[in-house]
């Protein structure tokens, strides 16, 4: 709702008014939103009187009696901002009633904050001024465009007048950071007092449109936790992340230098092939606009590392020169692998190793001399080719079937016979529960045609 320029309103319109403001103001949302924007948004504002030593920016002040109107507010003929102007005041330098030129403009209007927790507020105040202004935020001053330093009166003038064309056409931005805010239900009433350059001054220009971000505060994440030995240790923040901010890990109080740990000055502290010392208190220290702040507390407790890594599977790759290697853990030497053995069960030419490939700390590549196809193949591993360096040596020799690599059955019909077919070596054996297995009799070679009643029969081809 807005009033004509030369209408008072009482306090109980005034109560109307704010009431309608309410139901359009803008919640922040957890990242930040705008709280209220450049036009169209309800102030008070007086300009037909001297406002020194009333008190009029501080939340108490009643200024029932001023006018209200909505930003942008002005009166200029600069076709950049004329068509933005919601309400028309009237121009400095015709005096107010018992004043001197030029007038002295003032605006109040409210907001509500609605408190993040584990987060500092930030508002950002885009504005147009024409020519200098004196912000205040709940009764305090907290910024000043083109105005000296000192008290401010009514008869202050402006330092300069705005850059480039000496009207509001360029925006004059600042931000608070951490600001002293009234929690919702309460509000937070933002003050402005706008000064012109010369007493000949033609035009005026305010408006005002108002961001409210949240920046988190540093959370470790985990805040407690055991690990082993050779484990990483990664300790990262569940807030305060944030591009523009700077990091600093400590340890135990002190801090951790970057060429010990180049995660060190990260948001995620990242600690590799940890060992029983890096136990101990991590915390972080954020940098940013708004100040320092310190996180809480990380405790990290070690164990010893009483298990070898192992092999939990070794697969034919795709070609037959590959074998795939998934492990439980990453080993000191992946590239010791190199000497191990890879027998034909079958009693064929064993493969030779030519290269180690590392796709990730746990899972490699051999590359080998080439299998014969369908052939059953073993990887035998000495103790000192799979370890890390935290454990022991495991007790002897691995012997591990390489999956995929095995000899395949193949089963026909034809003319009421069934044939059994496979390639390589093995003992053929058959089943009527696949529980009981038992060796067809004779060892046949491939192919073998079944012979026997006609019951259900399941094959398996089992490697020496």
């Amino acid at each position: 709702m807005v009033r004509h320029m030369n209408k008072r309103v009482g306090p109980w319109m005034e109560l109307v008014v704010r009431a309608g403001c309410m139901t359009v103001l803008l919640c922040v949302s957890a990242l930040g939103a705008q709280v209220f924007p450049l036009t169209n948004k309800v102030w008070s504002y007086e300009q037909e009187g001297n406002m020194d030593n009333t008190g009029w920016q501080t939340p108490g002040f009643l200024d029932g009696d001023w006018y209200l109107g909505l930003g942008l507010f002005g009166f200029d003929s600069n076709p950049q901002i004329e068509p933005l102007i919601q309400t028309l005041l009237v121009p400095p330098s015709n005096p107010a009633p018992g004043l001197a030129a030029p007038r002295t403009y003032y605006f109040r209007t409210w907001f509500e904050y609605v408190h993040g927790d584990f987060t500092i507020p930030v508002l950002t105040f885009s504005n147009r001024v024409d020519d200098g202004a004196v912000f205040y935020l709940n009764g305090h001053e907290v910024h000043r465009i083109r105005m000296d330093d000192g008290a401010v009166t009514y008869t202050n003038l402006a330092n300069q007048q705005p850059p480039n064309t000496g009207d509001a056409t360029e925006w004059d931005v600042f931000r608070l950071c951490n600001p002293n805010l009234r929690w919702a239900p309460e509000v937070n009433w933002l003050a402005v007092e706008v000064h012109q350059y010369s007493p000949g001054s033609g035009d005026i220009v305010f408006g005002c449109e108002l961001h409210l971000e949240y920046v988190g505060l540093p959370r470790v994440q985990p805040q407690q936790e055991t690990f082993f030995e050779c484990d990483s240790i990664t300790i990262g923040l569940l807030f305060g992340s944030s591009p523009a901010a700077s990091y600093q890990w400590f340890k135990d109080g002190i801090p951790i230098h970057p060429g010990t740990n180049p995660t060190a000055t990260n948001a995620t502290l990242v600690v590799t092939n940890a060992r029983l010392p890096d136990a101990g208190q991590y915390f972080v220290v954020m940098n940013f606009e708004c100040g320092s702040f310190t996180s809480d507390m990380a405790i990290m407790t070690m164990s010893p590392d009483v298990h070898s890594p192992t092999i939990i599977s070794a697969m034919a790759g795709s070609t037959l020169t590959e074998i795939k290697l998934v492990l439980s853990e990453p080993l000191l030497q992946p590239a010791n692998l190199a000497s191990a053995i890879i027998t034909n069960v079958c009693g064929g030419l064993p493969l030779e190793i030519f290269q180690v490939q590392e796709l990730n700390p746990t899972n490699l590549v051999l590359i080998t001399s080439a299998r014969a196809p369908e052939q059953a193949y073993r990887l035998f591993l000495e103790a000192d080719q799979i370890h890390d360096a935290c454990a022991g040596n495991p007790n002897g020799p691995i012997l591990l079937p390489v999956s995929g690599a095995s000899p395949q059955l193949s089963i026909a019909r034809s003319n009421g016979a069934t044939t059994v077919a496979w390639a390589g070596c093995g003992t053929l054996q058959y089943s009527t529960n696949l529980i009981d297995w038992t060796n067809v009799p004779g060892n046949p070679a491939s192919p073998y045609a079944v012979t026997g009643p006609a019951s259900v029969q399941f094959y398996r081809l089992q490697a020496p």
